[in-house]
């Protein structure tokens, strides 16, 4: 939609932070992508609620250049343990 804003602009950095330390990151820098949990596998084994119940998920690098702030902050938030990933 013309005249809306999408994807992510880096605005500030934390003093002392992760990305400030890493020093690849800078003000003025633009999010092109995320990794994301994407779910797949419809099972017609499962029915709960009559809503669709997925079998298996994978971890996807997805672009983030046309996609809003929040559904982008939820995609980053689908890198949980809960699916067993765990980043240092």
């Amino acid at each position: 939609e013309p005249g809306k804003a999408c994807g992510v602009v880096v605005a500030d950095l934390v003093d002392g932070g992760n990305a400030e330390h890493d020093g690849r990151i800078w003000v003025g820098d633009r999010l092109l992508s995320t990794s994301a949990v994407v779910l797949g596998g419809d099972s017609a084994l499962l029915t709960v609620g009559g809503g669709r119940q997925f079998t298996n998920w994978k971890r996807e690098l997805i672009p983030a250049t046309a996609m809003g702030f929040d559904e982008i902050m939820a995609a980053i938030g689908s890198n949980s343990g809960r699916f067993g990933y765990v980043d240092c």
